[in-house]
């Protein structure tokens, strides 16, 4: 697990459904992470 795929984990848990943001570099993979889900494994 990365730092993207726990955020995205809490946003699910806050019941977050929806993001929005510019693609850009640095938020590349957090975008990618919201746009796959989470992976189970550690």
């Amino acid at each position: 697990m990365n730092n993207a795929d726990l955020i995205v984990r809490i946003l699910q848990a806050a019941g977050i459904t929806h993001g929005f943001g510019v693609p850009s570099g640095n938020v590349l993979p957090l975008m990618e992470a919201m746009r796959t889900g989470v992976s189970t494994s550690c």
